[in-house]
């Protein structure tokens, strides 16, 4: 080898040895000052560390427990700074918490329907729960209050509160009995009385008291169900030999509101009368809103039927 070409080969391997040093010491310097980041990978794991290096295809990661991990640049989703990184989980953390509370606000727990043993004015053949009762209002005048026993009796009755001028108060009871209750289908039986009743021209409307001997059949659940029964009116010891039809329905028409009919077909006579309107139900009050019709021509009218009803449980395993 002729002098010439030995010093072009030392020439050569010193410039190879200073652009090797050079690369090596860039490296350790970009290493030692470039700042800690947040790596996020597409299936999103986060990788906290620094770059120590790069080709076109991957990335090559020191983290912060020492450990060198190559990445393919096309699983990456996003390089943040550690402070971006925070900022952006602080935001999120802010709009989740006000997406969560405005879904909360928004949605409305759906109800347990207390008001299952009864429909606006009659029963239905499904009983109370033992300890559960309730208190109403109906027409602003008319209370009642009701508990169950051993999910086979209900003991019921009430009084009317016009007010104290008023001389035609009287009061009334009605026990119920269900036999039968099934998670699909109740039958029960019943007595509604009532006292005599002062008419305000004088003398009584019933002389001794007045009521009706009733049994019903209701099928369905919660949300849908029909009742039928029939009742036997009487006065005193006298009861009318002919029975009158009750025929209702209910359906829980979305969240807490139920629509709600009930009909008395009087089969001795040409008159027949139905109720029908809304229940609204709430976690101890429920309101019932309906209008009273006649179904016959000859007769015109509409009366409006408002009851508050306040629901409890003296053992406390109400919902």
């Amino acid at each position: 080898m002729s002098i010439d070409n030995l010093i072009n080969v030392k020439s050569k391997s010193i410039r190879l040895f200073i652009i090797l040093s050079l690369t090596i010491f860039s490296s350790t310097i970009y290493c030692q000052n470039c700042e800690p980041l947040l790596i996020t990978i597409t299936n999103g794991t986060e990788i906290y560390g620094r770059i120590l290096s790069e080709d076109s295809l991957f990335i090559f990661v020191k983290t912060v427990e020492e450990k060198q991990v190559k990445i393919a640049k096309e699983l990456i989703k996003k390089i943040e700074t550690l402070e971006e990184a925070e900022h952006r989980k602080i935001n999120e953390a802010k709009a989740d918490s006000i997406s969560l509370a405005l879904s909360d606000s928004s949605k409305i727990p759906e109800r347990r329907d207390a008001n299952l043993h009864r429909m606006f004015i009659f029963p239905t053949a499904r009983s109370l729960k033992t300890g559960e009762g309730y208190i109403s209002l109906s027409e602003l005048f008319l209370s009642f209050g009701a508990i169950g026993i051993e999910e086979l009796i209900i003991l019921g009755g009430g009084m009317s509160i016009f007010p104290e001028k008023n001389p035609n108060q009287f009061y009334y009871f009605s026990p119920k009995i269900t036999p039968i209750n099934t998670e699909n289908f109740s039958l029960s039986a019943g007595v509604f009385f009532c006292n005599n009743i002062e008419n305000p021209r004088g003398g009584k409307i019933f002389s001794n008291g007045f009521g009706v001997i009733y049994g019903m059949g209701t099928y369905g659940n919660e949300n849908m169900s029909i009742t039928y029964g029939l009742g036997w009116s009487y006065s005193g010891k006298e009861i009318r030999d002919k029975p009158f039809s009750i025929l209702g329905g209910e359906l829980r028409l979305k969240g807490n509101v139920k629509l709600i009919t009930e009909n008395w077909i009087f089969h001795y006579s040409l008159y027949a009368f139905g109720i029908t309107g809304f229940r609204f139900l709430g976690k101890h009050f429920s309101g019932d809103l309906a209008l009273i019709y006649p179904y016959n021509r000859e007769l015109s009218f509409l009366i409006p039927w408002l009851t508050i009803t306040y629901h409890f449980d003296i053992l406390g395993k109400r919902d």
